[in-house]
């Protein structure tokens, strides 16, 4: 049922991304669902996992870079909603710093995906 979630986040990050230059208004509901929706996902895995003490108690490398790949897109998804509440109230000039955050949120998203499904 996670990996489903996952997996609907990840859709939910590439429609949304289609859309960005389309359709901006539903571009930036679907990210923000899928940022809601992503660290919902993590707050649920630490509660029913405990995986911050997994990682901590060094369980394996595999686990440690999946949490690392985990950790970055959870601080990009904060600074994209910081840049894009500026780019909305009128600061233009931020949108290149929004586009390098959303490659690397891209970046780190896609590893991140991948060993998720190693981990379990």
């Amino acid at each position: 049922m996670l990996h489903l979630a996952s997996s609907f986040v990840v859709l939910l990050l590439g429609v949304g991304l289609w859309l960005r230059h389309r359709v901006r208004s539903l571009h930036l509901r679907l990210m923000i669902s899928a940022f809601v929706l992503d660290v919902r996902l993590v707050i649920y895995i630490e509660i029913s996992r405990h995986s911050v003490e997994k990682v901590v108690t060094g369980i394996s490398p595999m686990i440690w870079f999946h949490a690392e790949f985990r950790g970055v897109p959870l601080l990009c998804y904060v600074a994209m909603i910081l840049l894009g509440g500026g780019i909305l109230s009128g600061r233009g000039a931020l949108r290149e710093l929004a586009s390098q955050c959303g490659s690397d949120l891209r970046g780190f998203t896609k590893p991140e995906y991948v060993t998720s499904y190693m981990v379990v």
